[in-house]
């Protein structure tokens, strides 16, 4: 079949189309002359492409049931499939007859934006920042353009940030971020020689957990670290946002809990009240990290297994409030078809990232509310 290449077409067409019976999310590559399609129910085909100005034409070779892990035909085995595809409007035809309505169509463009992101936080800003580049990779991120920092106290609050900008205290640690959650620190740096070492894109704040439904805690502190924030970043376009957090569990036995009854519930809606109380109209932008995490902790997958200690992430936590903060900085979305390197040995399967994403979808679209997965 003659390959009717032209430089108008881009590299990489991908969408997610509907039928009646089922959704699917189709990946043709034109550079690459491969073609890959996944089912929502978890079984999925690639294989070789060959395309015209109107058609695409597929040699299936392989497949997958699980939706993480391709199988090969066995040896001297032929084609799987032939199948065409055309496109008519919206819509995607398969075959010439069965139609597919469009939900989202769009070209391959990731990657070209700066991806220089700063929190001044504790380890909760830890825990959530941990696996970010591993999401970022699987969205066609290069890891060349990343920068994940941390500028951490442990247990830090508002008030001690502030207090450290005018002292120049060089009580910090310089956290950055790599892939599979690697992390490598420098101690002994004060908070304004991290804010001004480059040029942040995104720069975000969080109350100590503690004191993140209290909002008595919070003036004037918040204004005066985004004040400090926008004397001494050296990107005048950088934006600032509030990272809100977690309720601690059920059954936490932090110190801080009393103050919320040692009530999940009533701790996670104090949260809420602080951000909308005290954080609403300042920031840039919410990342709803606890709103991800409440909603996951109503699954049955999840349930109130996400902290290691009663407060702290563990790390399917981490990676829920990884997700939350990529969705909300850049729109992207952990990958539902492919499988995180870093997530291996606590067996993330399939099943956790599609819950994943929907936890964090939902508190994206409704970030001060729990939506019951």
């Amino acid at each position: 079949m003659n390959n009717d290449n032209t430089n108008s077409e881009p590299p990489t067409l991908e969408g997610s189309w509907h039928s009646a019976i089922w959704a699917e999310t189709f990946t043709f590559n034109l550079k690459e002359k491969t073609f890959s399609k996944m089912s929502d129910e978890g079984w999925g085909e690639r294989g070789d492409l060959n395309w015209t100005s109107s058609k695409f034409i597929t040699f299936i070779t392989a497949k997958t049931d699980d939706g993480l892990t391709w199988s090969s035909p066995a040896p001297g085995a032929q084609v799987v499939w032939e199948r065409t595809y055309s496109f008519k409007g919206e819509k995607l035809i398969i075959n010439g007859n069965n139609e597919y309505t469009r939900k989202s169509v769009h070209f391959e463009t990731r990657g070209a934006k700066p991806y220089r992101i700063l929190s001044i936080g504790n380890s909760f800003s830890q825990d959530a920042m941990r696996y970010m580049l591993d999401i970022l990779v699987k969205n066609s991120v290069s890891a060349d353009n990343v920068l994940i920092v941390n500028a951490y106290i442990g247990g830090m609050d508002l008030q001690g940030h502030a207090g450290n900008a005018v002292s120049n205290s060089l009580a910090y640690i310089r956290q950055s971020f790599g892939y599979n959650g690697a992390m490598t620190t420098t101690s002994g740096v004060t908070l304004k020689s991290i804010v001004e070492e480059n040029d942040w894109d995104y720069i975000t704040l969080q109350q100590a957990s503690h004191h993140s439904g209290n909002p008595l805690t919070y003036d004037p502190y918040v204004d005066n670290l985004i004040t400090f924030i926008k004397a001494n970043a050296t990107n005048p376009e950088v934006k600032i946002g509030w990272h809100m957090t977690w309720a601690y569990a059920q059954d936490s036995t932090h110190s801080g809990f009393p103050y919320y009854g040692s009530n999940q519930m009533t701790m996670y809606n104090a949260i809420i009240n602080a951000a909308q109380t005290k954080v609403v109209g300042k920031f840039d932008f919410i990342i709803p990290a606890g709103t991800a995490v409440q909603n996951a902790r109503t699954t049955t997958l999840f349930g109130d297994r996400l902290c290691s200690d009663g407060y702290h992430l563990n790390d399917f936590g981490r990676f829920i409030a990884g997700a939350m903060w990529i969705k909300q900085i850049y729109g992207l979305n952990v990958d539902v078809f492919d499988s995180y390197q870093a997530m291996n040995k606590y067996n993330l399967t399939r099943n956790h990232i599609m819950a994943i994403k929907k936890c964090v979808d939902d508190a994206f679209a409704k970030p001060f509310e729990v939506t019951n997965q």
